[in-house]
């Protein structure tokens, strides 16, 4: 199903269109958390403070699929939006050549460079390394998959189809739980059961997402005698996604200093943030999904000349966001001690859990508003101003903390206090390039 979004109510548009986003981020972190669960409960502490340990270099072997991702997504959303649909085959061939090939770069430098990572950079105490590092490499041979799932995604959400992927992470997640089970509980595989786990189910969910996409929509499917890779189109891809690659690889690099100075408090504070890490990121994702709709909504009317929706469709989003961060924060709030305990965490890593969570429910609601603005800025092509935003945001929250911990002002707590003071400052860029009016000026796609 392909949706027009430059006609009708834009408050409806954009949340029929967020909500199957929602509930498939929702289905993500579930199996996610269920992960921890498993890990935290049949084999340790430790074993969930090693796999939360690696999450940063995940997101850093993943920024190039969603950053280049977000940057084809927002092209096919234009190219749908002015009714080009003859470009939308070259533009999926492209999209799918280019990031299955960097998929490969991706995979092999983290097979080899995670040593590294882990020991060097991150500083990950030796009780902890050789789990973190044997679940690393066995996610590394899935990257692939997760190219590919990536690619998909965004080109779906371009043309306004974000139901299917709702069916695909519940494929996803419907396969992997069982596994994660089957080879942690029922094998004893450790860490490297659920890393193998999440490798099967990302396939899968990958390959059906394949076979959907080329069936339910034959404009994209190739066609014989058809050029399959268009090198300006690539550059377009690059134009639209490079700025967001810079910021996710930003994101992940500040996540990986950010994961050291949490390593350097020891494996108690390592398991607080990996159990209380995992309930946050339920917090942030009525935020995404918001963000991700309102990106498509932007991208289609930008597409189609009705600049007079885009500012009605942007507080919508904002007013629906904000509601809803703010309804569970308060959940969170209240729950958090009995949320941090499900993953096996005791004493000390259960009272720093909570602390954690109980703070930054606190401020959530700042986080709602400074992602719809990244969102409607990428909507409109105008990709290098919340990718700036975010690389400043993220830099003030790492020199905040690092300073408190050097001066010994908070102790650990510097962890998670630096972090509303990053989003105030991303948010006052992003609305300062909102009010400039700049984003008026940025084209539309043009191949």
């Amino acid at each position: 199903m392909k949706i027009d979004m430059t006609t009708g109510a834009e408050w409806r548009h954009i949340l029929l269109f967020t909500l199957p986003i929602m509930a498939g981020n929702l289905l993500q972190q579930l199996y996610n958390a269920v992960d921890g669960v498993i890990v935290g409960n049949f084999v340790g502490s430790n074993a969930l403070a090693a796999v939360g340990t690696t999450i940063p270099l995940v997101v850093l072997l993943l920024a190039l699929a969603m950053g280049l991702g977000m940057g084809g997504g927002v092209i096919v959303a234009q190219l749908f939006g002015a009714a080009e649909h003859d470009k939308l085959r070259r533009a999926a061939s492209t999209i799918l050549i280019f990031l299955t090939g960097l998929s490969l770069l991706a995979t092999g430098a983290g097979l080899l460079l995670a040593p590294a990572f882990l020991r060097h950079l991150m500083q990950v105490p030796e009780e902890i390394f050789e789990m973190s590092l044997l679940y690393i490499r066995i996610y590394c041979l899935g990257l692939v998959f997760q190219f590919l799932y990536n690619a998909v995604a965004a080109m779906l959400r371009g043309l306004g189809n974000s139901r299917a992927i709702l069916f695909f992470l519940l494929i996803a997640s419907i396969v992997n739980i069982p596994l994660s089970l089957l080879f942690v509980a029922g094998f004893h595989w450790s860490v490297g059961g659920a890393a193998v786990a999440t490798v099967i189910s990302q396939a899968i969910s990958a390959v059906i997402s394949l076979i959907y996409m080329f069936r339910r929509f034959p404009e994209f499917r190739p066609k014989s005698g058809e050029g399959l890779f268009d090198l300006k189109l690539c550059k377009l891809i690059l134009k639209f996604g490079g700025p967001a690659v810079l910021q996710q690889s930003t994101v992940a690099i500040g996540f990986l200093f950010m994961q050291r100075l949490i390593n350097s408090f020891g494996p108690v504070t390592m398991q607080a943030v990996a159990a209380a890490g995992r309930i946050d990121q339920f917090l942030a994702i009525p935020i995404f999904a918001f963000q991700m709709g309102l990106t498509t909504f932007i991208g289609q009317n930008i597409g189609a000349g009705r600049i007079d929706r885009v500012r009605r469709g942007l507080w919508a989003a904002q007013g629906m966001s904000f509601a809803m961060a703010a309804v569970l924060s308060i959940a969170v709030y209240l729950f958090a001690p009995a949320a941090v305990s499900i993953f096996g965490v005791e004493a000390l890593a259960l009272g720093q859990g909570v602390a954690y969570l109980r703070y930054i429910a606190l401020f959530i609601v700042l986080f709602s508003v400074y992602k719809g603005l990244c969102g409607f800025l990428q909507g409109t092509g105008d990709v290098l101003a919340p990718s700036i935003s975010v690389t400043i945001a993220l830099t003030t929250r790492i020199v905040v903390a690092y300073l408190l911990v050097h001066f010994d002002i908070l102790g650990y707590t510097a962890i998670w206090a630096a972090v509303p003071m990053g989003w105030g400052v991303g948010l006052t860029l992003v609305l300062i390039r909102y009010l400039s009016g700049a984003w008026k000026s940025k084209g539309i796609v043009h191949i």
